[in-house]
């Protein structure tokens, strides 16, 4: 086979199999319900995953140890047997928070979130990107009578931004509980920098700089044409 008809035939190649990069997403929910988790302070159990759970820090305008949050067994969990009892308090306003950290920014966060005293009130999850800026919250009421989800996510489309999410509540010292924390795990697909294999090495011709819209109509029917007749030795 001619060098010129090796080309053609790699051109045509690319041209029709070449499929653009893009993602699909799959979602990983975590119940907190493994054996021998209840009773723990909430903090690196689930990096395997992709999560980890920041060790509560004390309060600056509050007197003595933080409180943790902690994973506890109780009748009341979404999933049962377990559930996290948010009780870790930050700012001036001492706002129960939930502190997660991600492995690898993702672009959907969610989380079932319930008071654990007699009344209700706002729960708010904010995300961050690597640098610490906000990239997208959201608010949920937490009631003691049920479940409410709360949740954030990015337009369709974006890069994953979400680094790091609080979830807070509102009013001081209210104590919150949260089950099935969920976000998504961003998978590449396609051909190209996005995903798919690595492209092969090898002594055919070099034909990575041409493509189909590079060529003009005519030329490329000219190379059509080639690439055809390759199928008989030259």
């Amino acid at each position: 086979m001619s060098a010129w008809r090796w080309t053609a035939a790699l051109l045509i190649a690319s041209a029709l199999m070449a499929v653009p990069a893009h993602a699909s997403h799959t979602s990983t929910t975590i119940g907190f319900d493994e054996p021998g988790y209840a009773g723990q302070e909430l903090g690196s159990q689930y990096a395997s995953a992709g999560v980890t759970f920041p060790t509560c820090t004390p309060n600056p305008f509050g007197e003595g140890p933080p409180s943790p949050n902690r994973i506890l067994a109780d009748a009341a969990a979404r999933s049962a047997p377990n559930l996290v009892q948010v009780t870790c308090t930050t700012g001036p306003l001492f706002n129960s928070t939930l502190i997660a950290d991600f492995s690898s920014p993702r672009t959907r966060v969610g989380a079932w979130v319930r008071s654990s005293g007699a009344s209700s009130f706002q729960v708010t999850m904010a995300g961050f990107d690597e640098n610490g800026n906000s990239v997208v919250s959201g608010t949920a009421t937490a009631t003691p009578g049920g479940w409410t989800e709360l949740s954030i996510s990015q337009p369709a489309g974006e890069t994953p931004r979400i680094a790091s999410v609080r979830i807070t509540s509102s009013g001081s010292s209210n104590s919150f509980r949260v089950d099935d924390f969920s976000f998504d795990i961003v998978h590449a697909e396609g051909g190209g920098a996005g995903g798919g294999p690595p492209p092969e090495s090898g002594d055919r011709p070099a034909a990575a700089s041409f493509t189909a819209s590079s060529l003009t109509p005519r030329a490329l029917e000219r190379v059509r044409f080639d690439a055809s007749a390759s199928a008989v030795p030259g």
